[in-house]
């Protein structure tokens, strides 16, 4: 469907928007990319008809939650991503939290990742990423909230404003419990033998282990004796085509959260 690559600029903003193809499934994904943060003073850029906009920032797990689910759900997209520190005007009339992600379609403006997750299913049936069982589909709206305790202390052991050997304890006791949940499935993945919403969610915060282990040398990184079921699904998601195009290493984000450790948000690193 979509056979052309295009590439056009906006000036005077200086904002660059690539169209490019990648393959998922059967389709091709379509996805505009916007390359630096708008910060305040910024124009908003025009939305066109029909177009999916997703307002983001590139180092946010909660953004990144959206963008696998656009992607692997092969819904064609745009980010515009924004800059948390000086965030601009316009972003308060899509969110007045001022957060993100954020994604806007003909006017309608929805926040929160979970709640885009939910929306997104919905809408978008074709690739389902929950079960079509109102039970099961409960049963993972229950594992993610479990993994919602995990982020938190993610969180912390990322700002430094605790003991990392007590963080990691608490870190590692999550892990456990989510080795065995995948386990007790059976399967390759939370969403069967490919991922589903579960998997997305919960992805971007593994993404960022290895990061924690070049933060803080003390720690010795999991290996697949201690959790042989969620390894291997660590490798198998790195595989996953939906994060791939979403993939940032571990030394992009030790580095990114070592300059907010000194009080830099260089939100446009190796941009």
């Amino acid at each position: 469907m979509f056979n052309n690559r295009v590439i056009s600029s906006i000036r005077p903003r200086r904002i660059v928007f690539v169209l490019f193809q990648g393959s998922f499934g059967r389709n091709k994904l379509q996805r505009t990319m916007s390359t630096k943060h708008l910060a305040k003073g910024s124009a908003l850029p025009p939305l066109e008809a029909g177009k999916m906009r997703v307002y983001s920032m590139r180092y946010c797990p909660y953004a990144q939650r959206t963008l696998l689910m656009l992607t692997a759900k092969n819904i064609p997209y745009e980010v515009v991503n924004v800059n948390l520190q000086n965030k601009p005007e316009w972003l308060f009339e899509k969110n007045p939290l001022g957060k993100i992600p954020i994604i806007e379609k003909d006017g309608q403006v929805i926040c929160d990742s979970l709640t885009i997750a939910i929306h997104l299913e919905e809408v978008y049936p074709d690739i389902p990423l929950y079960p079509s069982d109102p039970y099961q589909k409960a049963q993972e709206e229950k594992t993610i909230e479990l993994f919602s305790k995990f982020c938190g202390v993610f969180i912390q052991l990322f700002k430094g404003e605790c003991a990392v050997a007590d963080i990691w304890q608490k870190i590692q006791d999550n892990l456990v419990l989510i080795e065995k949940k995948l386990a007790s499935r059976g399967t390759h993945f939370f969403g069967g033998s490919k991922p589903g919403v579960v998997d997305y969610v919960i992805w971007p915060w593994f993404e960022r282990l290895p990061a924690a282990f070049l933060l803080c040398n003390e720690l010795t990184p999991i290996s697949s004796t201690s959790l042989p079921t969620l390894t291997a699904w660590m490798d198998r998601m790195k595989e996953d085509p939906a994060v791939k195009a979403n993939f940032l290493t571990g030394e992009q984000h030790a580095n990114f959260i070592k300059d907010l450790r000194t009080g830099i948000r260089n939100y446009d690193r190796e941009l």
